[in-house]
């Protein structure tokens, strides 16, 4: 998977990870996705919805994965 912030592949950086992905990061669902009409940007027809997730994760075993270091 390429991902525009990843660091340039130059000497010193890191721009690969292998290892078990799914134990070395845990992204928790905080609340359930909210659905809310937007009273105040309404035109003549249309309704705006508004729709809210929280989301958050961490690092949970920093061991389960690898950074390549280019020489």
């Amino acid at each position: 998977m390429v991902a525009s912030q990843t660091p340039d592949c130059l000497p010193g950086a890191t721009p690969v990870l292998f290892g078990n992905l799914r134990s070395t990061y845990t992204i928790v669902d905080r609340q359930a996705t909210t659905v809310l009409s937007n009273p105040y940007a309404r035109l003549d027809t249309v309704i705006l919805f508004q729709f809210e997730l929280r989301l958050g994760g961490a690092v949970t075993w920093p061991g389960a994965s690898r950074l390549l270091r280019i020489k």
